[in-house]
């Protein structure tokens, strides 16, 4: 997961680095969907894991309404696009996707302390 929103965050920030159609067709689908890719299946293995059984359903909504936020704050970014230059809103872009890496780390320290073991980390 960590891999997966460093990824999706040096692949949104290099869009905003050049406009050659060659670097972009290499830089979306690349690095850009190769991060939205890893992040799925992890996502969900690691719900499935912490959640109560009873619960699993629940706890699977709750972690798709980090897309919900994504699709509430892309707006927002093109709204913030007409007076902060490009290079300024894809480093935001860049500094939530670096947000989130602190958080699914602390997320998966407090777990695995919680668990009894380091491996997850």
């Amino acid at each position: 997961m960590l891999l997966s929103c460093l990824l999706s965050g040096v692949g949104t920030f290099a869009v905003g680095l050049n406009s050659n159609l060659w670097y972009l067709l290499f830089v979306i689908p690349v690095v850009f969907t190769l991060g939205e890719i890893v992040r799925s299946p992890v996502t969900e293995s690691f719900v499935s894991h912490y959640a109560p059984t009873d619960a699993r359903a629940q706890y699977m909504g709750a972690s798709n309404l980090q897309f919900t936020i994504g699709r509430f704050l892309a707006p927002l970014a093109v709204f913030i696009s007409a007076w902060v230059p490009p290079i300024g809103v894809f480093s935001m872009l860049l500094l939530f996707s670096i947000i989130s890496m602190a958080l699914y780390f602390y997320l998966f320290k407090v777990y695995a302390k919680k668990k009894g073991n380091m491996n997850f980390i």
